[in-house]
């Protein structure tokens, strides 16, 4: 009895041991347990805090975009210089179905000049979970680095663009080059032959790369009656390829303000002779007292109007003959070409044949135009070719100006383009309508507190005022402009040796018909033309050697037969054949990003 007594005692102690181990294994295994579901919720909340700081870094991106939108254009970078060092967010909630993620501070840490036209923003974003004011939040940072800046239009890679409908009448219409509008492609001429050039990515040392597209005809909206479209040589039935409607809108250059391209012409030391004789420096009309009109005839080879880099003329600008150098002109007036324009060194005519070879051949043209003469006209108001005063010129340009297509003035709806009220689909009365279009009203955005209170208003503007180029603002000057007639095409300064810089004639103070050239002989314009409002003539033959390009309206030509040979060299990295071409905002850029 006494040994069984003892084996009881032993089993029992053993049996306590056990019941130990089982329990630290439990408490073991819970604190584990709750250890990894602390972990786990950790890790879930620096999950959260990095989306928080993301969701704060592209806050500040639409920011950066907003603010391209309101910059000044005499000062266009101001805005963002003065946000370097702050905290332009700070504890902005994320919220998710109504309920807060987290909150996060957004820093601009630099502001770096890159160039006259590009600024590099390194920022960065911090992410709290569940909020920065608790008192132990999970943060999370996210760092980067953009470029914003302005570079050459895109416009630019086109024959001829129109921003807000592509028109050309009842014309024969040649391109030799891609086309496109931000509006409707309206191709119900009697006959559009075109020679598309593919899109490239990238353009080094002359040669092509990246092919993006077979080229062709691009429209923001809809194009109209394609089956007038031919290709040229070698002919095609099928078109369809080469025609692309509703593509992304193309950001046109704003002139209305030329103070950048001033500090370029004065930085560059640029100038404009007629033959050996220097007529205008980097910029007239700066100094007080000084003539701001130029008048220039390149009357022959041997006194040529002779280009020397980018100028900019405060008033308007007329001007015929020959031209050499390469160079631009940008005009606060109205450009007038009173006759032919011709380069001494003219170009080779670009490829004219849709074939496997096209990449060899624009590498080619490209070449050989190296030492071709080069020359920008560029002017936010309206070019005007040919006797204004001509009654037939008058007739058959007020009628295009007037026709309701057109959509001539600013009363075009949100999206600033004409035919645009059904919308896409095509419907009235469906979601996807332009409302604004011809209510009667002029719609645009205003600076609000909020702007002011971040810094997002340039120097000269008040809390009220209009955004320009916003909504309805077409041509982007901030006012609103009623539709363009040709009663405003006529000049209001007399051409005398008192108002006008340049080569003048020996008769001065007479009508304006005296300084035209016959209309019909008007048949050749080289140089690359953009008019942030009209571009306007009647002749009968235009050929132009060069690129095409409006803003508001591109009258009808009424012309036998227009024809278009696109300059290559616009294609070159901002135009490296000396012309200096309008700027753009560009989409921003990021350099850099990294977490932590």
């Amino acid at each position: 009895m006494r040994v069984f007594g003892q084996d009881r005692g032993a089993v029992l102690v053993a049996v306590l041991i056990l019941a130990i181990i089982v329990a630290v294994f439990c408490v073991t295994s819970l604190l584990l347990s709750s250890t990894e579901s602390k972990g786990t919720a950790a890790n879930i909340q620096r999950d959260e805090a990095f989306f928080v700081a993301e969701a704060g870094l592209e806050d500040e991106f639409k920011a950066l975009s907003d603010t391209m939108t309101k910059s000044s254009g005499s000062n266009p970078f101001q805005m963002f210089d003065a946000l370097a060092g702050k905290t332009v967010i700070s504890a902005r909630a994320l919220t998710s179905g109504g309920i807060n993620v987290g909150e996060y501070d957004v820093v601009i840490n630099s502001v770096t000049a890159v160039d006259s036209f590009n600024r590099d923003i390194a920022l960065t974003a911090t992410g709290y979970v569940p909020s920065k004011s608790h008192s132990s939040p999970v943060t999370r940072e996210v760092a980067a680095v953009v470029r914003v800046g302005q570079a050459s239009s895109s416009a630019f890679r086109f024959v001829t663009f129109i921003n807000n409908y592509l028109w050309f009448g009842d014309s024969m219409n040649t391109f030799r080059g891609n086309v496109g509008t931000n509006g409707v492609a309206d191709l119900t001429s009697k006959k559009f032959i075109i020679t598309p050039y593919p899109r490239f990515s990238q353009l080094s040392n002359g040669t092509f790369s990246g092919k993006l597209d077979d080229g062709g005809i691009y429209a923001g909206w809809n194009i109209w009656d394609g089956k007038h479209v031919s290709l040229s040589s070698p002919a095609k039935s099928d078109t369809g390829a080469y025609q692309m409607p509703f593509q992304p809108k193309v950001a046109m250059p704003n002139l209305k303000d030329l103070t950048l391209y001033e500090e370029a012409a004065k930085a560059a030391h640029s100038s404009i002779k007629v033959g050996s004789s220097t007529v205008c420096n980097a910029v007239l009309g700066d100094v007080p007292g000084e003539k701001s009109n130029l008048y220039l005839d390149g009357q022959d080879e041997d006194h040529p109007i002779v280009l020397n880099g980018p100028v900019v003329v405060r008033g308007n600008l007329f001007i015929k003959g020959q031209v050499t150098g390469k160079g631009s002109i940008y005009v606060g007036g109205n450009i007038y070409i009173g006759g032919a324009i011709t380069y001494v060194h003219p170009l080779v005519p670009p490829p004219d044949s849709v074939d496997p070879a096209i990449q060899q051949k624009m590498q080619a043209n490209l070449a050989a135009n190296q030492g071709a003469d080069a020359l920008g006209l560029f002017t936010a108001n309206n070019i005007i070719v040919g006797d204004y005063t001509d009654s037939k010129w008058r007739a058959d340009v007020a009628a295009a100006l007037s026709d309701p297509h057109i959509g001539n003035g600013e009363d075009n709806g949100g999206d600033a383009i004409p035919n645009t009220q059904a919308g896409r689909d095509g419907t009235s009365g469906t979601a996807d309508d332009d409302v604004l279009e011809d209510d009667g009203k002029w719609t645009v955005s205003y600076y609000t507190s909020e702007d002011a209170a971040l810094g997002r208003i340039p120097t000269g503007k008040l809390v009220g005022d209009v955004i320009a180029g916003t909504g309805e603002d077409g041509n982007g000057n901030g006012k609103y402009d009623r539709p363009t007639t040709v009663n405003d095409f006529p000049l209001t300064t007399p051409i005398n040796s008192w108002l006008w810089a340049g080569n003048l004639p020996k008769i001065q103070n007479a009508p304006y018909g005296i300084y035209c050239d016959q209309i019909n002989s008007i048949d050749r314009l080289d140089g690359v033309f953009l008019a942030g409002n009209s571009f306007a003539t009647f002749t009968k033959k235009p050929t132009i050697n060069g690129a095409l390009y409006a803003g508001m309206v591109a009258t009808d030509f009424r012309a036998n037969h227009l024809v278009m040979n696109y300059d290559l060299r616009l294609l070159l990295p901002d135009d490296s054949s000396g012309r200096l071409l309008p700027k753009a905002w560009q989409p921003l850029m990021l350099l850099m990003w990294r977490s932590n």
